[in-house]
């Protein structure tokens, strides 16, 4: 049996530090391991799409409304269970913003 060594959940895009996009969209990156199932907005039953191109990594893509949208998400296990979470702050600005 191979073991793989515990890895955290967290959002990694830009090292973890707020930052700002022009578009509407923003494409998050971060590390989890294998007991993720699923991430989720908190209070929403939806689970993200998720790509997950190595063992430990993950991506998804996020809609983001004009300004400062602070982006929380929720690791669960396979049982419902929160395994992990973290925030980052995203500014939405440009086209289609005041």
């Amino acid at each position: 049996m191979i073991a793989f060594p515990s890895v955290d959940f967290q959002i990694t895009t830009n090292g973890g530090a707020p930052l700002t996009v022009e578009s509407p969209t923003v494409s998050l990156g971060g590390s989890g391991w294998i007991d993720v199932q699923q991430v989720r907005v908190p209070d929403s039953s939806a689970p993200l799409t998720l790509g997950w191109p190595s063992q430990t990594s993950w991506e998804a893509t996020l809609e983001l409304r004009c300004g400062t949208n602070t982006v929380e998400l929720e690791a669960l296990d396979r049982h419902g269970h929160l395994v992990g979470s973290d925030s980052l702050a995203v500014t939405r600005s440009g086209s289609g913003c005041p």
